[in-house]
């Protein structure tokens, strides 16, 4: 465990189906990172998007399918329930070990505000990049039920993510290329790469 980190919160950033969660495998494992120190966008939905939940931002149709009203509402409840999950985990497990989160968004500026300027001043972030084409593919070879229509990807694709590098000290921002059939030890050790330029690894 290491006595301190340099960095106590790490974003990792991208559009949908560019391999985050790969990344974030690799991340956890080669810093041993506790699973509560993990934050994917996917555990608050699955806490705030359920049938039990009653809110004027999605519906569920009686087969059971989930039906966004208003999908950047939603957005924001996620990332507004994972800065105050991470705020409680910091106070509570103070353990030097960063809190690692991973989402995409359309806006991360104003999607990054939401966790606070403090925050931010002591975060890094890994944009994972890759091409359209190959999103697409990645998106199409997921379970049915885990794809992401491809209005959103693309629509996700045509946004402008370049204010992402200057979010941040340059010293904490690292763009990772995640192309087509990338073996596994490079993509690995461009993460150890990143890692160490933050100094965690």
């Amino acid at each position: 465990m290491p006595a301190s980190t340099a960095t106590p919160y790490l974003f990792l950033l991208g559009r949908p189906a560019v391999g985050k969660s790969t990344v974030s495998k690799i991340i956890s494992r080669v810093l041993k990172l506790p699973v509560e120190n993990y934050f994917p966008i996917d555990k608050a939905h699955h806490l705030l998007c359920n049938p039990d939940v009653q809110s004027p931002h999605f519906y569920y149709t009686p087969q059971g399918t989930l039906i966004f009203r208003d999908r950047a509402a939603v957005m924001r409840e996620a990332l507004e329930w994972l800065a105050h999950a991470a705020q409680k985990r910091r106070v509570e497990a103070p353990n030097g070990f960063p809190l690692l989160f991973e989402f995409a968004h359309y806006d991360y500026a104003s999607a990054l505000e939401i966790f606070g300027a403090e925050v931010l001043r002591h975060s890094a972030i890994i944009e994972i990049v890759a091409p359209l084409t190959v999103a697409r593919e990645r998106n199409l070879a997921r379970p049915a039920m885990d794809q992401v229509p491809e209005e959103w990807l693309q629509m996700a694709f045509a946004a402008d993510v370049s204010c992402l590098a200057e979010l941040v000290a340059p010293e904490k921002f690292v763009r990772l290329q995640n192309e087509h059939r990338l073996a596994q030890r490079e993509l690995e050790r461009r993460v150890r790469e990143a890692l160490r330029q933050f100094g965690l690894c």
